[in-house]
């Protein structure tokens, strides 16, 4: 009932949350009481607090009164100022979880969740279903909001989308009278995000479609006919099943991953040689590849349909992590991974919090001076960019860095003009080397940060800090058109996956095409240097 009762309300839960994140469960208990009894009103809490009627609104007492009288004469009310810096960024998301406030607050404290950001990490990692007072019930409860929230916004993390697909593919492969089954659709095109994905089946047996609806990766269907399907995943992603012809399937499959100029082009050329793109005109034809061959052209694989040339050479990722969500330190077995993938480099960009302090950090600087391997392992530091603009870490640190990645942490509703001011003055930094997922948003849960990207992309330009490609599945931020385009074509850029398992190290494969798309040059790719170039700061020159 009005935007005030909605503010108040939240505040309220706020407070909530900071005394339970406290340990005052007897305050958070009554302000979860006022923030429900706020909420419900049927009338502006404005109307009461002028006629003095507060008080009459069941839960509100003395103290929660005089805090209502704050909000209105003072524009806040001033407990909540006090505990903003142990509540994490995102509260519009915390506090929607479908969790008691008891699990957010110990999601906030033991698994050091300050953000929508690290709360995603730490699920990705099984670090919350490892939390005694939490376990399994509740990170499932936390997946199935977030998948919620993918599937409202249509934005739903590639990987996510990918792992769907595939899980239902390989159900309607393991079927025996399955002939032939391939994925298609928009995201094939490897954007970043997706919200769908189609299933192309040839079967010898009228059983396509009950099977599409066994498959453990669907929850429900929401459509059905004699020839298709279409069905919720677990992801949150839509999965669509169209039962085709044997023939006829590499030429659905390449029309419904698109782009349509890229079809057109190929239909352009089957007219030149006189053909169609169809069975009847391309007969022996049993994959896209085979459709590219019959037209005498190369295989375009479908992220590089839209542009861009594969085969940027990376030597190393500059975004890992040496401590996981839960507190483990794994320096020697993320190298391991680096060495595998027959890397030249891999640079350990860790940040400050309650779980790695500064002499934490000091000591695994003192780790990597000591191991001996076959890569070379930089030394980089993730710092966060103050209010002020001010880079807050220790001294010793930052100098001690081969790398310094500077990122916005905190504060992210500061304000267009506040925002834009502090970036620039931690760019202009001359210790600043990458300008860490400059955008800031989170798919399906916080979008960019207010901030004038124009200009701050040439001042990255300017003083020569490399703008950084995050290729963490919620933070794939960069479209073709954000990298070269919209903000500054000149601009070096930096590939980290944030790795902290050894399974995450296969982002670079979305970072890297994410590059390629873009066609970046070599040289304006940080990761294609070698170790020393990067410590002597080469792509400065």
């Amino acid at each position: 009932m009005g935007s005030e009762n909605a503010q108040l309300s939240a505040d309220f839960k706020d407070l909530a949350i900071a005394m339970e994140i406290r340990g005052e469960s007897w305050r958070s208990s009554s302000y979860l009481k006022a923030s429900e009894e706020i909420s419900n009103l049927n009338e502006r809490i404005s109307k009461l607090y002028h006629t003095g009627q507060l008080r009459e609104i069941s839960g509100i007492g003395f103290s929660i009164e005089a805090k209502i009288k704050e909000f209105f004469e003072e524009g806040k009310i001033n407990a909540l100022e006090e505990v903003r810096d142990i509540l994490p960024e995102d509260m519009h998301f915390f506090r929607r979880l479908p969790i008691s406030l008891r699990e957010t607050a110990d999601i906030c404290v033991f698994a050091d969740v300050h953000s929508s950001a690290d709360l995603l990490q730490a699920l990705d990692e099984g670090a919350i279903s490892g939390i005694p007072t939490l376990g399994q019930e509740v990170e499932e409860k936390i997946h199935r909001y977030i998948a919620w929230l993918g599937e409202q916004s249509a934005e739903i993390p590639y990987n996510l989308v990918e792992s769907s697909c595939r899980k239902v593919l390989d159900w309607m492969l393991d079927d025996i009278w399955t002939e032939v089954a391939v994925a298609a659709g928009v995201f094939r095109q490897k954007e970043g995000s997706a919200a769908a994905f189609t299933i192309l089946v040839s079967s010898n047996a009228g059983r396509t479609i009950p099977l599409f609806a066994m498959c453990p990766e669907i929850k429900e269907l929401t459509h059905v006919n004699n020839s298709s399907a279409t069905g919720k995943t677990e992801s949150g992603a839509a999965a669509m099943l169209k039962s085709v012809k044997k023939e006829e399937i590499p030429f659905a499959q390449i029309r419904m991953t698109g782009p349509p100029n890229h079809i057109a082009e190929l239909e352009e050329k089957a007219r030149s040689l006189g053909l169609q793109m169809s069975p009847e005109f391309m007969p022996e034809i049993h994959s896209e590849e085979d459709i590219y061959a019959a037209l005498c052209m190369d295989y375009v694989p479908p992220e590089f349909r839209k542009g861009g040339t594969p085969g940027l050479k990376i030597n190393g990722d500059l975004r890992v992590r040496s401590i996981s969500a839960n507190g483990m330190l794994q320096v020697e077995s993320t190298i391991a991974c680096a060495e595998y993938l027959r890397y030249e480099h891999v640079c350990f960009t860790d940040r400050l919090t309650s779980i790695l302090t500064p002499e934490d950090m000091r000591q695994r600087n003192r780790l990597i001076n000591r191991i001996n391997s076959n890569i070379n392992v930089l030394k980089g530091i993730e710092v966060p960019i103050g209010s002020d603009g001010n880079l807050s870490a220790p001294e010793d640190l930052i100098s001690e860095a081969d790398l310094v990645t500077v990122s916005v942490l905190s504060n992210l509703n500061c304000g267009y003009e506040t925002m834009t001011a502090r970036i620039e003055k931690a760019l202009q930094d001359p210790r600043t080397d990458v300008w860490g997922h400059p955008l800031n948003n989170i798919f399906g849960i916080r979008s960019k940060i207010p901030a004038d990207f124009g200009r701050l992309f040439h001042t990255a330009v300017e003083f020569g800090v490399a703008i950084e490609i995050n290729a963490s599945p919620y933070r794939a931020d960069f479209s073709v058109i954000d990298i070269c385009k919209l903000y500054e074509p000149a601009a070096a850029y930096a590939i980290g996956t944030d790795s902290a398992l050894p399974r995450h190290f296969c982002r670079m494969d979305l970072g890297r095409t994410a590059a390629e798309k873009a066609g970046l040059p070599k040289r304006r790719v940080l990761n294609t240097l070698t170790s020393s170039e990067i410590r002597d700061k080469a792509w400065r020159q």
